[in-house]
C-alpha cells in the first residue's frame, strides 16, 4: 500500500540513504527510491525536488550520524589520545554494523561522483574538513599531556587521521573484519604516540 503524502521524513531519507548507499548515486533512479520508500515519485519531487537534492539530504542525515560519533567520543573528557583512539574505534564499529558491507557512504561518493558534480563532492568534503578541524583540537590538547610529540605539526597529523579514515573505511568494505580493523587502529595510535617524533 502507498503511502499517504504526508510522511515521516527522517523515514524516507533513512530508506533512499539504504538505497544509494547498496546502489551508488549514479546507479540510482527515482524509480528505485519509489519501490523502496512506497512513496509516489510526484511526493519525492515535492518533498525533496530532485534526485541530486535528495541525496545531498541524505548526506546531511548520514553526516548527522558521524557527528554523534565525534560527540561521543573526541568532545569527552579524559585523555585526548585515548579519545582520538575511541573515535577511530568508533568509525570501525560504524562500518562493522552496516551489515551490506558498503563501507562509507561518503567515502563511496567521493570515489563514484566526477568532478562535474561539485556540489556533492563539496558536501562530502566540508563533512571530511570538518572531521579534520575536530581531530587538530584534540590533538593539540594531546600534545599539551604529552601524549604527542610537541614537534609535530597538528594540522598534518589530523590530515593523516584523515587519511586513515578513508583506509578504515575501505578496508572495512572488502574485509569485515572486527579483529582487524581493532588492530589497525591499535597500531596506528602506537605509531602517533609520543614514542615516534
Amino acid at each position: 500500500m502507498a503511502r499517504p503524502a504526508e510522511f515521516d521524513r527522517e523515514i524516507v531519507l533513512r530508506e533512499a540513504m539504504a538505497v544509494f548507499w547498496r546502489q551508488g548515486y549514479n546507479s540510482t533512479s527515482i524509480k528505485d527510491i519509489v519501490d523502496a520508500t512506497e512513496i509516489q515519485s510526484g511526493s519525492i519531487y515535492w518533498a525533496f525536488g530532485n534526485k541530486q537534492k535528495l541525496f545531498l539530504e541524505v548526506i546531511e542525515h548520514y553526516c548527522c550520524d558521524i557527528q554523534k560519533i565525534i560527540d561521543s567520543t573526541l568532545k569527552t573528557s579524559g585523555s585526548p589520545l585515548g579519545r582520538i583512539k575511541n573515535f577511530f574505534q568508533g568509525l570501525a564499529q560504524h562500518t562493522l554494523n552496516n551489515e551490506d558491507k558498503n563501507g562509507c557512504l561518503l567515502v563511496n561518493t567521493l570515489l563514484e561522483v566526477s568532478e562535474q558534480n561539485q556540489e556533492i563532492r563539496d558536501s562530502v568534503r566540508r563533512m571530511f574538513e570538518h572531521i579534520e578541524a575536530e581531530l587538530c583540537l584534540v590533538i593539540a590538547e594531546s600534545q599539551i599531556c604529552g601524549e604527542i610529540a610537541d614537534n609535530r605539526k597538528p594540522q598534518i597529523l589530523a590530515k593523516l587521521f584523515v587519511t586513515l579514515i578513508y583506509g578504515l573505511r575501505i578496508y572495512g568494505k572488502g574485509h569485515h573484519d572486527r579483529q582487524a580493523l581493532g588492530d589497525i587502529v591499535e597500531e596506528f595510535m602506537a605509531a602517533i604516540g609520543t614514542n615516534i617524533k
